[in-house]
């Protein structure tokens, strides 16, 4: 089995468990790594960062699939968070739900961003999780920064 770390130094690193040693560095990240997420199967390796993207990883060959998000860092965060389907702030809470068929993410930004990762792409219809609450509740809601994202087990 394999075990990844991240680190300040924008660097993810895959680990053998068996023997302890690194396996590979994936380092496309421009910014220190917050999350990270393995697919139920261990296929995809999902990487979240202050650089506010998320990356797809392959974890036989670490090559990167898919970068989600675009870290829009020459825009002001309050035109970044104009576009849905962008953090405007670091990504901090990366899950699979437990079939592996959606990836959410989370951010400092507040949003929570409900990706299809058998596509690697946000589908339209879903809104970011503040959107969604608020138009659920139809009140002014105070929401502080995401730091975690689970699923539970049987998907419901």
């Amino acid at each position: 089995s394999i075990l990844a770390s991240g680190s300040k130094d924008n660097t993810v690193m895959i680990w053998d468990t068996k023997n302890g040693s690194r396996i590979r560095t994936l380092s496309d990240h421009s910014g220190s790594i917050e999350a990270l997420a393995f697919s139920p199967d261990g296929s995809i390796l999902a990487s979240g960062s202050t650089d506010k993207t998320v990356m797809i990883w392959g974890t036989k060959n670490g090559n990167r699939i898919r970068t989600l998000g675009c870290s829009f860092q020459f825009l002001p965060t309050h035109f970044a968070g104009l576009f849905s389907s962008v953090h405007s702030d670091a990504v901090n809470a990366l899950a699979f739900s437990p079939d592996g068929s959606i990836l959410a993410s989370g951010s400092i930004d507040k949003t929570v961003i409900i990706w299809d990762a058998s596509e690697c792409s946000k589908p339209p219809v879903v809104p970011t999780i503040p959107e969604f609450f608020a138009v659920l509740n139809k009140e002014k809601i105070r929401f502080l920064e995401i730091t975690k994202c689970f699923f539970s087990s049987d998907c419901t």
